[in-house]
């Protein structure tokens, strides 16, 4: 089991005003870049981020049909802790509710981060047991139950990590900003450079979806302007 918690500060400002739907052009981006300068600081002294790694063997895990082939499982988890999630729910109550929302997708893209620091540390060990990894599992899609995440949560708990998540009787996971997933992983497995590729993800309606450039060009007898755009933006706004 190895347990990180020295994780390397790297939000993109970029990835976060396009998840807010926000152009650099746009009447709002002068409004919600000032936000997003007051609310960087206060992101980066409430978040406790901590996560971990668990490589073990299958027959410890519960049965899962998306990883029979394989021989182990490599556990992980990944949270921001509660403060930030504190904070969140307090501007809300505030009425404060472009603070919240942009500071809620500030989160959510910094843990999206995170997980992927947690991968290079995940798939250098794997290389170096000369092991291979599926494609990341979350439970509660792709057929697996969310309550898997009891399983893993008491597994890394048991060896006295992960102290302050918890499980809501539905196994929500509490601090929300907090994840639970799990890869199989065998000899026979290639291992990919990168957790996570947009191109192949099935969340066509993500706003933090990163799939390159898209050119439209308008059919009619009109056709002097090309349309060039990121995958999933709204081409009303153009």
């Amino acid at each position: 089991m190895k347990i990180i918690s020295n994780f390397l500060w790297n939000l993109q400002k970029d990835r976060v005003f396009r998840a807010m739907d926000c152009r650099e052009e746009g009447t709002a981006y002068d409004v919600l870049y000032a936000a997003y300068i007051k609310l960087e600081p206060i992101l980066k002294e409430l978040v406790e981020g901590e996560g971990g790694y668990y490589f073990i063997e299958k027959s410890k895990f519960p049965p899962i049909e998306k990883i029979d082939h394989c021989s182990k499982v490599a556990c992980c988890f990944l949270t921001l802790g509660p403060k930030i999630t504190d904070e969140i729910s307090k501007l809300f109550h505030q009425g404060d509710y472009l603070e919240g929302m942009l500071l809620d997708v500030m989160a959510d893209e910094l843990i999206f981060n995170f997980s992927n620091q947690l991968y290079s540390h995940l798939s250098n060990e794997a290389r170096a047991l000369g092991l291979g990894l599926t494609e990341r599992i979350e439970p509660g899609e792709k057929d697996v139950p969310l309550k898997v995440q009891k399983a893993i949560l008491t597994l890394f708990q048991a060896e006295g990590a992960a102290l302050h998540l918890t499980l809501t009787e539905a196994y929500m996971l509490k601090p929300v900003k907090s994840m639970i997933y799990f890869y199989g992983s065998s000899k026979e497995l290639p291992l990919s450079e990168t957790d996570h590729s947009c191109k192949d993800c099935d969340k066509a309606a993500c706003k933090f979806r990163d799939a390159g450039k898209l050119s439209v060009e308008p059919s009619g007898e009109k056709k002097s302007n090309l349309l060039k755009s990121v995958k999933g933006d709204n081409l009303n706004r153009y």
